[in-house]
């Protein structure tokens, strides 16, 4: 599978890292038809099709049968000194999918705004929010960070449309981001979201979307660990994008 991924790697788009995400962090995922697969993916058949004729199978029955061969093959909890696959696997994808468009938009949004915020949803958002608003300070760019909707409450009033707010969340999906940008958008302040890439609410109401691929390892039934490291090398493209456009000569 890593041999047909490096092969055909510079020919997906973030469409196809997304479902080629869910069947890395799947290991059952063979079983599923394209119907199954669709519905999981949040992605339609003809793309799921797609992708499989672009790592070179006629079908999707016949990517599901290669599929399952290898993932036969592998013991279902895997050698554990393959652990730096994963990992680089991510990494690499996270980077291919860093759009510079987006990029350079919000660089834009962020230099044009008088305030900037960062709202978070947990503490590895906070940590990374950190990491975000230390690296602008070298630009006199300072960010604002807001940890819940009690904060975010209690300057909501005093916000308006010169105001930026980047949203960090793994899922873009919870009820606090709902409730965030129903008072947000209504006040046309600006929006940057870093979510997983997939589909997700937050994404589809911001001004602009960064995505990291941030893979799930199980723990225990029903417990998995999800990595944010390519939270951080999104937040560094943007960083050094910022600071080669806004470099004093």
């Amino acid at each position: 599978m890593d041999k047909l991924i490096n092969k055909y790697y510079h020919d997906l788009n973030p469409t196809d890292l997304h479902i080629l995400n869910y069947i890395l962090a799947n290991k059952d995922s063979y079983k599923l038809t394209i119907t199954e697969l669709e519905e999981k993916c949040n992605i339609s058949k003809s793309s799921i099709l797609r992708f499989a004729k672009k790592l070179g199978f006629s079908g999707f029955s016949e990517f599901r049968y290669y599929l399952k061969q290898q993932m036969q093959g592998e013991s279902s909890e895997g050698n554990p000194m393959r652990y730096k696959e994963g990992l680089f696997m991510d990494i690499k994808r996270t980077i291919k999918s860093i759009d510079d468009n987006s990029l350079l938009k919000a660089c834009q949004l962020i230099k044009n705004a008088k305030r900037g915020f960062v709202y978070v949803t947990g503490l590895a958002q906070y940590n990374i929010a950190k990491e975000l608003q230390r690296n602008l300070v070298i630009c006199n760019k300072f960010l604002h960070i807001v940890y819940d909707n009690t904060e975010f409450n209690l300057i909501l009033n005093d916000l308006n449309p010169d105001d930026v707010f980047f949203i960090i969340s793994l899922s873009g999906e919870t009820e606090r981001l709902k409730h965030v940008m129903q008072q947000l958008k209504p006040r046309n302040i600006k929006t940057i979201s870093l979510t997983n890439l997939k589909s997700n609410y937050l994404s589809s109401m911001a001004d602009c979307n960064l995505y990291a691929i941030s893979s799930y390892i199980p723990v225990k039934k029903e417990q998995h660990y999800w990595t944010f490291a390519t939270f951080y090398i999104v937040i560094e493209a943007l960083t050094r994008l910022y600071l080669a456009l806004n470099k004093k000569n």
